[in-house]
């Protein structure tokens, strides 16, 4: 058998114990029954201090019984400890009872958080639509009416053909009827259409991805509190599948 040493660091207090087996399989029987909610002056430390604030250390190992008592005193005697004898890492019925009213206290605590929320999330208003600057928000008559200012305008005299007819044709070419170039009404009615595209694109953007976020926060809580709830099942399940300390002796 294994005589064992558990040091409070921050007190320099000695608890002193025995196991058959392995003295760090037994700390974590004493870890989970802490969290359990396990009463004894030593778990209280425990949750006091922290478990960091702990250091496990094996003393020495016994053949006999006889041996054991001996190396138990001497451990004792060497760090005036703490006897770990009696600390169980089993609940009784009253604290399995307690553990499992705090169990269903916490789902009941993370699934409330979880639907406040997402109530919350529905309570704010929607993200305004964007609205098109009135520079963009140009209108048919708007594109025409550069056109007609310009119709009013003295027309220039058309040069007569000279010997150079290429002048002729350049100028046919580079002007329309009244004078200005065509290409620049295709060119405003592309920009037109598509900033009122672009625009449209951009909203049905940020709606969805402020759909996106809201469903991945609601996602995470959920997902929280079904692992606190499994957290919990599992330390009960541990602690109800074993025996009290005594008994294994």
């Amino acid at each position: 058998m294994i005589v064992f040493t558990i040091t409070n660091n921050i007190t320099d207090e000695v608890w002193v114990g025995t196991t058959r087996d392995s003295s760090a399989e037994r700390w974590e029987q004493y870890k989970e029954a802490m969290a359990a909610g396990a009463s004894h002056a030593f778990y209280k430390d425990l949750r006091d201090f922290g478990v960091k604030s702990f250091t496990l250390d094996d003393f020495a190992v016994a053949d006999s019984r006889e041996e054991l008592k001996d190396l138990v005193e001497e451990a004792m005697d060497t760090y005036d400890g703490k006897s770990l004898s009696g600390v169980k890492t089993t609940l009784t019925k009253e604290e399995i009872a307690k553990v499992r009213a705090m169990e269903a206290s916490v789902i009941e605590s993370s699934l409330s958080k979880a639907a406040a929320a997402a109530a919350e999330e529905e309570a704010k208003p929607e993200q305004p639509a964007l609205r098109i600057p009135n520079k963009q928000r140009l209108t048919a008559p708007s594109l025409v009416s550069k056109p007609q200012k310009a119709a009013s305008a003295p027309r220039k005299p058309i040069p007569k053909p000279s010997g150079n007819r290429s002048f002729g044709a350049s100028a046919s070419t580079a002007t329309g009827i009244n004078g200005r170039p065509l290409a620049k009404k295709a060119k405003a009615a592309d920009k037109l259409a598509s900033g009122r595209t672009g625009s449209a694109a951009k909203e049905r953007s940020i709606k969805e991805a402020i759909a996106a976020e809201k469903a991945a926060r609601e996602s995470e809580a959920a997902k929280r509190a079904l692992e606190q709830a499994d957290e919990m099942k599992a330390i009960l399940a541990r602690l109800d599948s074993r025996g009290s300390t005594l008994k294994k002796k």
